[in-house]
């Protein structure tokens, strides 16, 4: 995209970069008006369909490309390490790529952004092949290392270690009733990328948590009266909002409840008392 007109380079030397941010994305708005105006309202909708599948396409092959270039790269049965390595496939989050006319991330919890593979593997340690449903979260990760490896797990580490699943050798009951995931678009400026500089000044960045428990999914929009709730056993797919629901209310509630509750017990304690106060 061009810069506009009226920034040079003598008056991008005064600006910040959150006014150079605002001035390309008030540029790209008029830009965005201007081809609307020549091409006509319906044939722009037709046009961003086609960038989107486009985008999903590069993005999809990105990311093939990526697991390739990682697998390749590994070499563990080259260098005789793969026996007494743990493999762990994941990732933070996932991608819209089409689903709900969305691409990317951002402060939404549908299936294609939370739900992300966990594929883990150690030869010989644990099970190989086995499947399941048990509900985990990401922090689970650490303390679960950690019991593999004999290692006492932190107080100060959160978490629930699942490696009774991943053995076979104990009692495989999930080692959680539910899952939690949030999203704050308004951190400082040092832990956040560029576009999000800001975000503590901006009223409208976005607070929320979800929580699943194997069926039903609620999500609450912090200073927002709006909601989300999905049964995914008879909506996998996430298209019929429950939460003003008139017989879904009680069960809106109880999740509301055990989400504040998680949410407050997930703060850090601090440090551990050694006295009697």
């Amino acid at each position: 995209m061009p810069l506009p007109p009226q920034l040079n380079a003598g008056e991008l030397s005064r600006m910040t970069r959150s006014e150079i941010e605002e001035k390309l994305l008030e540029h790209a708005d008029s830009l965005y008006e201007e081809r609307e105006r020549e091409f006509g309202e319906e044939n722009m909708r037709v046009l961003e369909r086609v960038v989107m599948i486009r985008t999903i396409d590069r993005l999809w092959m990105d990311h093939l490309t990526a697991m390739d270039e990682m697998r390749r790269g590994i070499g563990l049965e080259a260098t005789g390490q793969r026996d007494n390595t743990i493999v762990i496939f994941t990732s933070d989050h996932g991608e819209m790529l089409g689903d709900h006319a969305l691409i990317l991330k951002g402060c939404r919890f549908y299936e294609g952004a939370v739900h992300v593979p966990l594929i883990i593997s150690w030869p010989g340690h644990f099970r190989a092949g086995y499947r399941t449903d048990a509900l985990v979260e990401l922090v689970d990760i650490v303390p679960t290392l950690y019991e593999a490896l004999g290692m006492e797990i932190p107080g100060y580490v959160q978490g629930k270690s699942f490696l009774p699943l991943l053995t076979g050798r104990e009692a495989t009951g999930e080692p959680r009733d539910f899952v939690r995931s949030e999203y704050h678009d308004s951190l400082h400026r040092h832990f956040v990328r560029s576009e999000y500089h800001d975000a503590l000044d901006r009223s409208f960045a976005s607070h929320a948590d979800m929580i699943y428990d194997g069926r039903f999914k609620l999500v609450v929009y912090h200073s927002h009266e709006v909601g989300e709730l999905y049964d995914l056993q008879d909506d996998p797919f996430e298209f019929h909002n429950l939460w003003t629901d008139p017989a879904r209310q009680s069960l809106k509630l109880d999740l509301m409840k055990r989400l504040f509750d998680a949410v407050m017990l997930s703060t850090d304690p601090g440090q551990p008392r050694i006295g009697r106060y």
